[in-house]
């Protein structure tokens, strides 16, 4: 058989090429296993008549072999992975005529549509979550911001108290006026004792470097022989 025509022969056989065309040289291995592998196509005996066409394959690497073995994953098997990698295979052979690349081409990016269409759409990365300490350390911030200044409005309405305290000479409002301003005095000297202390625990939670060596970059709260100071990371 004139080897110049044979792959053209063979890629017909699984588009049901009559078995006469490839036997005119029973001697021909190559033919021989192209029409075993056409009567196995005949039979929907698929995954055989690969196995067979890669057989030839091995013997001559005809590119035509790789059409047929990519016609039956496209069009037997419904495989569009390995149709598509088969017809590229046959695209990039050196013996492949240019009618069969043009049809290999189209239906390549048939499958590559198809393949992209089915795949699964990757899933966004969550969010990393909020570390419990950066977390903490807004919570008692904004409190004791809120305290603080609450504190300091009860301290001021105290000192108002005590002025007219200071301005009146009626005995039942002087003592009205004291035990107000004596209330308003303790309400605002805890309150704001309390939110300054729940303010520098917040700060010192958003400030503080992490233990590990993978500290974030950033201002952070040391420890010192004198008390406390303040670094910077890079």
């Amino acid at each position: 058989m004139d080897r110049r025509i044979q792959p053209l022969i063979v890629v017909w056989a699984c588009l049901m090429a009559p078995v006469e065309t490839l036997a005119q040289e029973p001697d021909d291995p190559i033919a021989a296993l192209a029409t075993r592998g056409m009567e196995l196509v005949t039979a929907e005996r698929y995954d055989e008549a690969i196995r067979v066409y890669l057989e030839a394959y091995a013997l001559e690497p005809l590119g035509a072999l790789l059409y047929n073995i990519a016609f039956i994953y496209d069009k037997r098997l419904s495989a569009p992975k390995r149709a598509a990698r088969y017809y590229q295979q046959y695209i990039d052979a050196p013996d492949a005529d240019d009618e069969g690349k043009l049809r290999a081409y189209a239906r390549l990016r048939t499958l590559e549509a198809r393949i992209r269409l089915a795949a699964p759409k990757p899933i966004p990365p969550l969010p990393p979550p909020t570390p419990a300490r950066e977390i903490g350390g807004w919570v008692s911030t904004v409190a004791g911001a809120t305290m603080t200044l609450t504190g300091i409005t009860f301290m001021s309405l105290a000192a108002s108290t005590h002025s007219d305290f200071e301005a009146t000479d009626d005995v039942l409002s002087r003592r009205t006026l004291r035990d107000r301003g004596e209330l308003q005095g303790v309400v605002g000297d805890v309150t704001t004792s309390v939110g300054l202390v729940a303010l520098a625990v917040g700060m010192t939670l958003l400030l503080w470097g992490d233990d590990d060596h993978d500290a974030r970059a950033g201002p952070g709260l040391v420890f010192t022989g004198q008390g406390i100071g303040m670094e910077a990371r890079f």
